[in-house]
């Protein structure tokens, strides 16, 4: 992690981690995964399901809730060995 990234970093964290996963996790992953999966459903059988557009959307916000306390950890780490340097 560079200055840059943590200057960034300082100002994301300031917010909580649980804004965080919840909005650069939960909703991203779950609300991207819908848009992107239910387009392609309908581009290539002409239709799309609102079964499968709520089972994806739990779905894969559950994977970016997951994905997103994994890279909070890691900044952190990062944030906190970048702060001991200096």
């Amino acid at each position: 992690m560079n200055e840059k990234q943590a200057a960034r970093w300082a100002k994301i964290r300031g917010k909580g981690k649980k804004t965080y996963v919840i909005w650069r996790g939960a909703l991203v992953w779950g609300i991207l995964a819908v848009i992107v999966l239910t387009l392609i459903e309908f581009l290539t059988q002409g239709t799309y399901d609102l079964n499968w557009m709520i089972i994806r959307f739990f779905v894969f916000s559950l994977i970016g809730f997951l994905v997103s306390i994994t890279r909070w950890e890691r900044k952190e780490r990062k944030f906190a060995e970048l702060s001991k340097s200096h």
